[in-house]
């Protein structure tokens, strides 16, 4: 078996925003869709797998644009 290089590990841990899609609750605190949520690359990665949230950088974007209107 192959040894995960350091740099693996770090991307697995390197802060990742994401959109979340749908109403969940993640690690106990409920997300209404089209909030902006941050995690780890690997609970991002899963969390999008099921269909939950959306990394790419103009969901993002979007989402938080969408703070930024309803608060202005």
């Amino acid at each position: 078996m192959a040894r995960r290089d350091t740099q693996d590990a770090a991307d697995d841990t390197a802060p990742v925003k994401a959109r979340v899609l749908v109403r969940v609750q993640i690690d106990g605190v409920w997300h209404e869709p089209n909030t902006v949520v941050t995690g780890t690359a690997a609970g991002i990665k899963g969390l999008e797998a099921q269909g939950l949230v959306d990394s790419n950088e103009d969901s993002v974007t979007y989402a938080e644009s969408l703070k930024t209107d309803a608060a202005g």
